[in-house]
């Protein structure tokens, strides 16, 4: 399972395309017109509110499972975001399992200032 990350790193703002390792994060610009869903519109908001920051929300599109949470590590401008997802098809729950037991993706989540609303 490759984990992709469109988000911030743990110190900077600005969003990116990643690959995310147990403890690393690799650049990977040239993937952003490869997807069949934008990252940079995820999560969806409901009549075109946005979200609270923490609120997560689940996607299973064109052979991709996606988690978006609303809000960033290091990224305090509205419409951050951190989107985590990877090319198969996973339940939510399978997903949030391999999400919350991974080191890097644990790290960026502690180092965001809101609850994550899993």
């Amino acid at each position: 399972m490759t984990l992709e990350y469109y988000g911030t790193n743990l110190d900077q703002a600005g969003h990116s395309f990643y690959i995310l390792s147990e403890n690393n994060f690799e650049t990977n610009r040239d993937r952003f017109n490869e997807f069949p869903f934008n990252p940079e519109a995820l999560p969806y908001a409901d009549r075109k509110k946005e979200f609270k920051k923490g609120v997560v929300r689940f996607y299973n599109f064109a052979g991709f499972t996606i988690l978006a949470i609303s809000g960033s590590s290091a990224d305090t401008r509205g419409g951050s975001k951190s989107v985590f997802f990877v090319q198969e098809d996973l339940t939510r729950e399978v997903f949030e399992s391999k999400l919350k037991a991974h080191p890097l993706v644990q790290k960026i989540i502690a180092k965001m200032p809101f609850d994550v609303l899993w």
